[in-house]
């Protein structure tokens, strides 16, 4: 998919996502983004499932 195909796909999912902001990310995080955006529009259950990425952090955390 290119990247244009990639923003528009986001978008269609997405529309508060402007192509300007969507255009500071590099192509592996917006087919990432893309993957979880479609991964939340599925049904909920025992067949849903989202695997995060080792870059990733599971839990974030701010210091006072």
């Amino acid at each position: 998919m290119s990247r244009d195909e990639l923003i528009h796909a986001i978008r269609d999912h997405n529309r508060t996502a402007s192509h300007e902001f969507l255009g500071g990310f590099d192509d592996p995080a917006l087919s990432h983004y893309l993957q979880h955006l479609r991964a939340g529009r599925k049904p909920r259950g025992a067949a849903s499932c989202w695997i995060r990425i080792p870059e990733t952090s599971a839990i974030v955390t701010r210091g006072n």
